[in-house]
């Protein structure tokens, strides 16, 4: 049974939505619309839920990205532009073009970090830092990845276009 929807999104989607204290956060693919809304109730929410809608014209997003708090990281696909977006307006505290090719993985957050994998297959550690875009590192694989890593018990685990990597200690 259908609970309730919200306009404003597009035809186009291949992120996830984003979910963070009674809020979610949805972007449209090749560069069509984003918007914000508070979850729950019946009908269409459009009036009484969107929080905000930003039209087209954004960038490529394919990966999804994460909400620590009040704030999203997101790593777009291309350009490769990480961006800290306040969750209840919509506003960029920054945007920053990130080393390395377009990113499809979706953005990971684990042991304080966010991690995203590009399709070069580098993998880019950023501090969840709401001041500024601040990369902590940069590991490469030498090989072409579309995915997220995942983490498990201590391992990162990537996959790559010929091999799954384990990485521990």
């Amino acid at each position: 049974k259908l609970l309730w929807t919200c306009d404003g999104l597009g035809d186009l989607v291949y992120t996830s939505p984003v979910i963070g204290d009674g809020v979610a956060v949805t972007m449209g693919g090749f560069h069509g619309p984003a918007i914000a809304f508070k979850l729950g109730g019946s009908g269409n929410v459009t009036e009484t839920n969107r929080l905000w809608q930003i039209k087209p014209g954004n960038p490529q997003r394919i990966g999804s990205g994460i909400i620590l708090g009040k704030h999203m990281f997101m790593a777009n696909a291309g350009p490769p532009i990480a961006q800290c977006i306040v969750v209840e307006t919509g506003e960029d505290l920054w945007k920053e073009r990130m080393p390395g090719n377009d990113n499809w993985g979706s953005m990971i957050h684990a042991d304080g970090r966010l991690y995203v994998t590009n399709q070069a297959g580098a993998t880019n550690v950023i501090a969840p830092n709401l001041a500024k875009f601040e990369l902590l590192a940069t590991n490469e694989l030498g090989e072409n990845s579309n995915s997220t890593p995942a983490f498990s018990d201590g391992q990162i685990f990537l996959r790559t276009f010929k091999h799954l990597w384990c990485i521990g200690e």
